[in-house]
């Protein structure tokens, strides 16, 4: 009795148990990617969403749709986190990821305020919403869909999900340095930091002060 026991404790998980964890952990990576790329592009979304005189004031108010989909994450997890267990986590789990895909693509054909004026904004901050109250249910669900797959391996495959969101994550940041880069201005702001000695065609001694020529 005793051996069985011990041996049920260090089983591995199944093959069907492996594949809910990579589903879960790939879902997160989905949510959370599409999530924090808002960030990236907040300038463009600014421009094009929320203009205004001042770009600072107009940067300001994108941000500020980016960090409302933060506000709608405890209410979507209290919410799904309830229809999860009247309904099912994968049921719920799947209709999250669906969902936020669906509201990341919204987002990226939201006409222009040009276009259609205040309601462009009031879209763009709908759909934001949308994703914060996606994003709120889908980790905790996910987290709760593995450990009660793999209960006996519990740290270990929440580690993995966890593992799968932070590469969700990480991309962005790549992106946004892409994005600098080709982005018009970055250029001349570079060269106007390039000391001279650095830049081709200009002597050191032209930005040394009292040089010999």
């Amino acid at each position: 009795m005793k051996t069985a026991l011990h041996s049920n404790e260090h089983a591995g998980i199944s093959a069907a148990g492996w594949r809910i964890v990579l589903l879960a952990s790939l879902g997160g990576t989905l949510e959370f990617y599409d999530f924090v790329i808002f960030g990236i592009f907040a300038k463009d979304i600014a421009d094009a969403i929320f203009p205004n005189p001042t770009p600072l004031i107009s940067l300001m108010v994108s941000f500020a749709a980016f960090a409302a989909g933060y506000l709608a994450r405890p209410i979507g997890g209290i919410v799904l986190s309830h229809f999860g267990d009247r309904y099912g986590r994968r049921r719920v789990f799947l209709v999250s990821i669906f969902v936020m895909s669906g509201a990341t693509l919204g987002m990226g054909l939201v006409p222009t305020f040009a276009t259609w004026g205040p309601a462009a904004s009031v879209l763009m901050v709908t759909l934001r919403l949308l994703q914060g109250f996606c994003l709120g249910g889908e980790l905790p669900g996910a987290l709760t869909y593995v450990v009660e797959t793999a209960p006996r391996h519990a740290p270990f495959v929440c580690g993995v999900v966890f593992s799968c969101v932070t590469l969700g994550v990480a991309p962005p940041p790549y992106r946004l340095l892409g994005t600098a880069e080709a982005r018009p201005g970055c250029a001349a702001f570079d060269h106007q930091k390039t000391p001279a000695r650095s830049r081709p065609g200009v002597r050191p001694s032209e930005n040394v002060e009292g040089a010999v020529p």
